[in-house]
């Protein structure tokens, strides 16, 4: 608890809110991604979703993988209504895809296929793969994606799945699982060859513990990525070398209201 306070002082403290952001792109990203509030038909579908999974009462099987991960034995909507990412979140991870409009997107850690679900209507031209390693779970994301053509999920642990890869490219790659240090250095070490010019990856929650800010960190210094954007939750890292270079941190502007008028 005590490192998770640290990253998110050194975040704040750092960080720029919207009318500091000069570079164009990531102004868009910003504006039209945390600033903006439009409602698309596709959230209606998103919010029913979601609501469905958190009305489920079935217990979550007990196999090694959930327990491993402490999910063994918890309800399904409980657990869902602590692990998934709420629809405010989703909105914002469909309007950023809308932006980037990737034609390959890898989800590692798709839990029970709300946010695949959010990537596959958003980019519903493109391929989606959501790799999840509870059985139970993959199943659930199945059901849950099944209203969609694009998505395809697959029943893997991170490693076994990264490895069974050749050439495979992605645009837009979301990393959401295993929120340790070492973890995701491994991961994202592995996805280098299976980046392309203009890619994106996507962590989530990086400020979820000290181990996984100092990943953040190291990450955002690699020479694959021209630049990132740290924001309350997430880290954007981007490819494409015409981008403004440089470390952003963008924070919502009540957290640093008087960055509008100086």
């Amino acid at each position: 608890m005590k490192g998770k306070v640290r990253s998110l002082l050194e975040y704040w403290w750092k960080s720029d809110t919207i009318y500091r952001l000069h570079p164009p792109f990531l102004y868009q990203i910003a504006n039209n991604v945390f600033e903006k509030n439009e409602h698309y038909y596709d959230f209606d579908t998103i919010e029913e979703r979601y609501s469905q999974l958190l009305q489920r009462q079935e217990s979550i099987e007990s196999n090694d993988f959930s327990k491993s991960r402490k999910q063994a034995e918890n309800r399904i909507g409980k657990f869902a209504s602590k692990a998934i990412h709420h629809p405010s979140e989703l909105f914002k991870l469909y309007n950023l895809v809308r932006i980037i409009k990737p034609s390959s997107i890898l989800e590692l850690g798709s839990c029970m296929g709300i946010s695949t679900l959010t990537l596959g209507l958003a980019a519903n031209h493109s391929s989606v793969v959501g790799i999840e390693g509870n059985p139970q779970f993959s199943q659930i994301a199945t059901e849950i994606t099944s209203i969609t053509k694009n998505v395809k999920i697959v029943h893997s642990l991170f490693e076994n799945y990264l490895q069974s890869l050749t050439n495979e490219k992605f645009d837009f790659i979301f990393l959401d699982g295993d929120h340790t240090y070492e973890a995701t250095i491994s991961i994202v070490t592995q996805l280098k060859t299976h980046l392309q010019e203009n890619s994106v990856i996507l962590l989530d929650d990086i400020h979820w513990s000290e181990g996984m800010y100092k990943a953040w960190n190291e990450i955002t210094q690699w020479k694959e990525f021209s630049c990132s954007l740290e924001t309350l939750r997430w880290g954007i890292l981007f490819c494409n070398q015409n981008l403004t270079r440089g470390k952003f941190t963008l924070i919502p502007g009540q957290y640093k209201i008087w960055q509008k008028y100086i």
